[in-house]
Order: C-alpha cells, then sequence, then structure tokens
C-alpha cells in the first residue's frame, strides 16, 4: 500500500506544477538500519515520484525513551554526509523540469454504493482501494510510469493529439476503475479524450449516475457508447476499438487482464527484462526538462538484477552517478532507431540515472574491475575494535527496603576471566525522577565519568578498579519510587571479549578470523572495528588497475592501504581503486567496519563485520 501512497502525493504535486515532492526518510528497521538500507529507501522512494527526501528522529538524547536515532548515537553518523550528499544531488535532479507519464488512473470522488457487485465480487469501498493498489502495482511491474488523478483535475484537463493534457504532462492511456458515479465534465472529458484516439482500460461496473448531480442517464448514455451497453450488472460490456473491459471475479484477476489491455494498446517507453520478463523488482521515473530527458531506475530487490533496459528515447545518452555528481557516457548501450538499448547490472538495491540531450559526453565509464590477476588475502587479520565491547546485564534482584528506610538496591551480578583496566557500567534511562544515589560494585561505590557514551543522556561509572576475577556483585542504589533497571538497560562496556556462553569476560581478542565478529567474542559489539594485514602485491605496470574488494560486510567499509585512506564504502560495490596508494612488494592493508548500534543497544547479536572473502585485482 505503500507504493500507492507515495503515488497519490507525487501524483498531487505534479498535477499542482510542485517542483519538489517530500517524504519522510523512516529508518525501517530501528537501530538495526544501515546506510544501505537508507539509500535504497531515498531510490524507492525517488523512483515513486519523492525528491525531497526528509530524515526524522533526530534525537539529541536517547534517554528518556530509547528511540532509534539518525543522529550522533548511530554507528553510521561519522559517514552520514555520504548519504545526505546522494540524496541532495539525487533530489535535485529529479525535481528539474516535469513529470512525463504514460498513464493516468482515475481516483473517483464519490465512493461506490455498498451493494454495488462487479461479476462475482461484492462491490466496496475497500473492493475500490485494492483495486487501486492492485493497478499500482501492476503498472510499476510492467514499466509505465502514472499518475492517480482525482476528477476535478481530468475535468479541467484539455484534449489533444490523442492525449489527455494536464499540468505539463500528456497521457496516453487513462485507467478507470470499478465504479458506480462520477463527475459530468469528468466524463465529458473521458469521452473527448476517447474519441480524441485516447486509450482507455476499465473495469465494470461502469459510472450509471452523476456524482454530484440528477445527470444519470447523461452520464450512463456516455459510457454505454464508448463500451457498449451493460446489459446487467453482472454481465462484461462488449468493448469497442480502443476501449478494453476486463472482467473479474476477484480483484486479483484484474491483474492479467490489465497487464493483457495495457500491453496492446500502448507502447511502453521503458522496458526492464530478465530472463525473457519484464522485471519487477526494478522501478522507474521519467521526467523531461527543455534540455533532457531523465530516466532514474531504482533495484528494490534484496540481491543483485542483470537486466536489459530498452528506452525510447533519442539523443545523446549519459549517466550520472549521485554520489559523485560526475556524468559520464552511458556504457554498454547501443542506439537502434529511436531506442537505446544498455545492459546493466543493478547491485543490491543499486540504481542507475541515466539522462538524454544533446551534447555527446566526453568522459567514458569504466568498469572498476576488469579481468585480471587475483591476490587473495588471507582469512587472518589483526583485530582492534574502536569502541568498547558490550555485555547488558538482565537479571537483576530487587530487595525490599527496611520500613523507614527510602532507598531501594538492585543488586546482580557478572563474572570474569581477567581484571579489565578499561571497564565502565552504563546506565541508558536516568532522569531526574530516578534519582540515583549510587552505583556499587563488590560493596564499593564507583565513581561517576562523563564523556564515554554515545548520548549525553547515558550515565557513566567507573568500575575497572572495583572488579575481580570471578563473580563480581553490582548493586544500584535509588529511591523507593523506581526500579531503575527496568529503564536503564545496565550494561558493561570496555575492553574485554567474552566466551562461547556470550556471560563471561575474557581478555581482548587482537587476532580474528573472516566472518561474523559476533561468533568470535563480540556478540553486542556496536561501533568501528580494523581488520588488518600485510599482503604482497608483485611488479605492475602504471597502466595497470590495482582494486580491493570485500564480499558481504556488514555494514559499511572504509578501505585504507599504507595508512592513507582509499575510499568509504556504505553500500554495494564494496571495492575502491588503491592504484595510487600500492607499490610493488609489501603493502599494509586496513580494513575498518562498522556495523549496527542494534547489537549494544537492544543485545541483538547481528553478524557483523568481514563476512566474506577480499581480495585484491590487478588488472
Amino acid at each position: 500500500m505503500l507504493e500507492c501512497g507515495y503515488k497519490l502525493v507525487s501524483s498531487a504535486a505534479h498535477a499542482a506544477s510542485e517542483a519538489q515532492v517530500p517524504a519522510e526518510l523512516v529508518a525501517p528497521r530501528g537501530w538495526a538500519t544501515s546506510l544501505e538500507e537508507l539509500k535504497h529507501l531515498v531510490d524507492w522512494q525517488a523512483s515513486l515520484g519523492v525528491n525531497l527526501f526528509c530524515p526524522s528522529a533526530f534525537e539529541y538524547t536517547i534517554a528518556p525513551r530509547s528511540a532509534p536515532s539518525q543522529f550522533i548515537q548511530a554507528t553510521y553518523w561519522p559517514h552520514y554526509r555520504i548519504l545526505s550528499d546522494y540524496a541532495a544531488r539525487l533530489g535535485c535532479v529529479l525535481s528539474q523540469g516535469s513529470h512525463s507519464a504514460q498513464a493516468a488512473i482515475l481516483c473517483p470522488v464519490d465512493e461506490p454504493g455498498p451493494q454495488a457487485t462487479s461479476g462475482r465480487v461484492h462491490f466496496s469501498v475497500e473492493l475500490l482501494c485494492e483495486c487501486l493498489y492492485l493497478y499500482c502495482s501492476a503498472l510499476l511491474r510492467m514499466h509505465v510510469d502514472f499518475d492517480i488523478l482525482g476528477e476535478d483535475l481530468i475535468g479541467g484537463g484539455f484534449v489533444s493529439d490523442q492525449r489527455l493534457l494536464l499540468a505539463g504532462e500528456g497521457y496516453e492511456l487513462l485507467i478507470l476503475p470499478p465504479m458506480q458515479a462520477v463527475r459530468y465534465d469528468t466524463a465529458v472529458r473521458i469521452r473527448e479524450f476517447w474519441e480524441d484516439g485516447g486509450k482507455v482500460v476499465a473495469s465494470p461496473p461502469l459510472p450509471c449516475r452523476e456524482a454530484e448531480g440528477t445527470r444519470h442517464r447523461e452520464v450512463k448514455k456516455m459510457f454505454e457508447d464508448m463500451f457498449g451497453e451493460c446489459r446487467s450488472n453482472t454481465d462484461e460490456p462488449v468493448p469497442r476499438d480502443n476501449v478494453l473491459l476486463p472482467a473479474a471475479d476477484a480483484p486479483a484477476d484484474l491483474i492479467a487482464g490489465l497487464t493483457d489491455g495495457v500491453s496492446r494498446l500502448i507502447k511502453s517507453e521503458v522496458s526492464v527484462r530478465m530472463g525473457g520478463e519484464e522485471c519487477g523488482d526494478i522501478t522507474f521515473l521519467h521526467r523531461t526538462t527543455s534540455r533532457e530527458e531523465v530516466f532514474f531506475f531504482s533495484n528494490n530487490a534484496d540481491g543483485p538484477r542483470e537486466a536489459q533496459i530498452s528506452i525510447r528515447c533519442v539523443g545523446a545518452p549519459h549517466m550520472l552517478n549521485p554520489e559523485t555528481g560526475n556524468v559520464t557516457a552511458l556504457p554498454n548501450c547501443t542506439q537502434k532507431g529511436n531506442r537505446t538499448i544498455l545492459l546493466h547490472r543493478f547491485e543490491r538495491h543499486g540504481s542507475l540515472l541515466v539522462m538524454f540531450n544533446d551534447e555527446p559526453a566526453l568522459a567514458v565509464a569504466q568498469p572498476l574491475i576488469e579481468e585480471g590477476q587475483e591476490i587473495p588475502l588471507s582469512d587472518e587479520w589483526e583485530f582492534v575494535p574502536r569502541h568498547g565491547n558490550s555485555l547488558t546485564i538482565h537479571d537483576w534482584r530487587l530487595e525490599m527496603p527496611i520500613h523507614g528506610v527510602s532507598e531501594q538496591v538492585c543488586t546482580a551480578s557478572f563474572e570474569a576471566s581477567f581484571r579489565p583496566n578499561d571497564l565502565m557500567l552504563v546506565l541508558e534511562d536516568c532522569r531526574e525522577e530516578h534519582a540515583m544515589l549510587c552505583v556499587r560494585v563488590n560493596g564499593k561505590p564507583a565513581c561517576e565519568v562523563a564523556g564515554r557514551t554515545p548520548d549525553g543522556g547515558f550515565r557513566c561509572f567507573n568500575i575497572a578498579p572495583l572488579a575481580v576475577i570471578g563473580v563480581n556483585t553490582v548493586e544500584i542504589v535509588s529511591d523507593m519510587h523506581c526500579f531503575p533497571t527496568e529503564t536503564a538497560k545496565p550494561r558493561i562496556v570496555g575492553a574485554f571479549s567474552l566466551d562461547e556462553t556470550g556471560n563471561v569476560l575474557c581478555p581482548p581478542r587482537d587476532r580474528i578470523r573472516t566472518g561474523s565478529w559476533t561468533e568470535q567474542g563480540y556478540p553486542f559489539y556496536s561501533g568501528a572495528a580494523v581488520y588488518a594485514q600485510t599482503v604482497t602485491i608483485p611488479q605492475f605496470l602504471r597502466s595497470q588497475k590495482v582494486v580491493i574488494e570485500t564480499e558481504r560486510p556488514a555494514d559499511m567499509v572504509e578501505f585504507a592501504v599504507n595508512s592513507q585512506s582509499a575510499g568509504v564504502r556504505a553500500w554495494a560495490p564494496f571495492q575502491v581503486d588503491i592504484t595510487r596508494l600500492v607499490q610493488p612488494g609489501e603493502n599494509r592493508i586496513e580494513i575498518t567496519v562498522t556495523n549496527s548500534a542494534a547489537n549494544a543497544l537492544l543485545s541483538d547479536a547481528r553478524p557483523s563485520g568481514l563476512l566474506g572473502a577480499t581480495r585484491i585485482i590487478v588488472s
């Protein structure tokens, strides 16, 4: 239903000639959301007409309610500008000119009667909404760009050259959902459009009365002229000329008839095929300016897609990279008549922005990786976490206060196999009404320290001097008005790893293997960690290219070679050109991986780190 909602919003903006279409950018999986997922949400919204992306949940502090934040508490925050620059460039391009859609779906102003029927289906408002959603989904999968228009907009439009003209757009096809009533001026415009050669697809029941008047016979006569006289509510009308009327026993049954009818009536401007069929995982948007035709494609699948794209457009094809702002000639394409055909590999949640104009591109985009010599890196890595590991203490015991004593004590314990030199007890939600008195470890009070937490609302106590090898007792003393461990979520943070049970503090690990660090002593670690090793690179020519790539990092990576940053990748492809930084012989490779905040804040051991192989390719 969200697709239909975004299309309704963008269609209203298009009809009002508004350049910008705003929408909220919400983290879809809370604390587990990555920059890659936020970028995918930007792409998906953009393909539905949004071009002003409004991030939400910028919390100054999460302490009162621990709500997911896209601000400083998020692990990816130091690299957030990668996303914001991408969204700004994409939004700027997609706010130029006007939307260019082939089809329009009519959204009736009058609600259908509860007793109407379509085929053998009981007709209702819910059925109308389901039909609109199915139409939207079908057109997106067919790669027919469209708007959803109200009756007042269609009634106020103009008809010329077999198109319905409205706010700078010219629609070739009009789709009518099941409806009983329609405004008179809307009915007149639909008939004018049909008489001028416009294409119409409709589903029974057809309008048989005026929505806001008494000219029911005239309205009914117009649609009988276009579709043939309906003999009963359940009979299928006789189609005429360019009008198709799919009958259905269920809303989902409309799709086959709609798909066939649209394919017969119009030639789609865009085709995206994979395996000989239209690839419904990829959605697109078309905009036009005085100088350019712009097409944006978004891969909404969880994996890569290799597709053949056909675009009906003349002019020199260019590709704009919203990550960098670079414009190059469109690679891997041929032009046949008014069609441009290209093969393109969409990475997981990848996108493509194509522009056509009269100016040939001066630069040609080169593939980052070509065939060449592969140098696999070892699965053994030096490992340095940049932040403290985390272990939430769950099992607390409340000691009831003695009569007349206005404080309570919450007690728990943790086990350590060594004495860490860096160990803190962090309390999330410590509002004033909690009236925290003190924290004791093994019967001794702990000192509160500042600046060691990701949120200014958290409280932090240094417990390293008080910890011992073996079982350690932790006491939180507060007034009688609260049970602070319910909201404070006390956790131990510091320089340690965890044993296989995930409960006993062990010395930090300085080496780790390829694979999730959650299975190697850091199940609840959130933040950045550095993987490092030395690799020998053979002699290579200056004309050759050297590229490093890694498979399935969780969630984002920064590559460094010989202590110099080579680039950050927040989404696929996770590869960068390191030619200028490497030298024949030994080279120090460092990969900094940043994972999800959910591991620490939610005690959720989500796979993190370098999950797949890393290699260097000399092309």
